[in-house]
């Protein structure tokens, strides 16, 4: 059972909203706009890889952000979290804590 540490979730995220823009040419294109809304959560770093490409070595970093369970409804699967100046993807939500309380969110830094 994982305790919720309430001292822990220190920082802030703002939460960027993802929709679809048509650009000048007819294609798609992904934009995230800042949505106004700020969760506090616990950071925690838990894989990082490296993957060799023509273009050179892409690095990924995947995190776990513990955030209160209300705060739920105010982070879509498909937004960004962003808190100084790092920017992460939310990749899905990973667990609940046995109480219901609070949420773990997968995510991978925007490098």
């Amino acid at each position: 059972m994982r305790r919720i540490r309430s001292a822990m979730m220190r920082t802030p995220f703002a939460v960027h909203t993802r929709s679809v823009v048509v650009n000048e040419f007819g294609a798609n294109d992904l934009t995230y706009t800042a949505s106004g809304t700020t969760v506090w959560g616990y950071l925690r770093g838990i894989n990082a890889q490296e993957t060799v490409e023509r273009e050179g070595i892409t690095h990924a970093r995947t995190y776990e952000i513990m955030v209160r369970a209300q705060d739920e409804s105010a982070v879509p699967v498909t937004a960004r979290l962003v808190t100084g100046g790092r920017t992460f993807e939310v990749e899905g939500v990973q667990q609940y804590d046995d109480s219901q309380r609070t949420i773990t969110l997968r995510a991978r830094e925007i490098i």
